[in-house]
């Protein structure tokens, strides 16, 4: 009789503690999606729509979404500037709108620098570099071939 009493702790411990907190698991297959969306909150999340209330569980309504929640048909929206963070509450920061998207930086746009009307260089001539302002326009058949950086020119 007492070997018997010796496992009742054990036993009281798996079935009252437990059992609970594996079926209230997010990644429980025993409960289906319904039973899982209004379990514990107390390590991950509710469902998209649901409160986590003070006592860890998942629901809607005043019971489960205090003063301040953005989801569950208590708060409302946001205000202006403010998040709805995953876990029902607003507020401002990354722990409420998540990591910022940086904004991409404009890439400059050259402007192509004007060559004088109607002045033509002929083979081997300068029609390029840095600094150079005169004609780019080359003779037929000829092509402004960059040298360096400092010079260009037609062949």
């Amino acid at each position: 009789m007492h070997a018997h009493l010796s496992i009742l702790p054990a036993l009281s411990f798996f079935l009252f503690f437990l059992i609970p907190q594996i079926l209230s698991s997010p990644l429980s297959p025993l409960l289906t999606l319904q039973e899982r969306q209004t379990g514990s909150c107390a390590l991950a999340p509710c469902a998209k729509g649901l409160c986590c209330s003070v006592f860890k569980y998942c629901g809607t309504g005043p019971d489960y979404c205090q003063a301040g929640s953005c989801v569950g048909g208590v708060g409302g929206t946001c205000a202006a500037g403010q998040c709805c963070s995953s876990w029902g509450y607003c507020g401002t920061g990354v722990d409420f709108c998540g990591t910022p998207t940086p904004t991409p930086t404009p890439k400059p746009t050259l402007t192509p620098t004007p060559s004088p009307t109607g002045v033509v260089v002929q083979q081997w001539g300068q029609c390029g570099g840095s600094g150079y302002t005169g004609s780019t326009i080359c003779a037929q058949p000829y092509k402004c071939v960059v040298e360096s950086v400092w010079w260009a020119s037609c062949q």
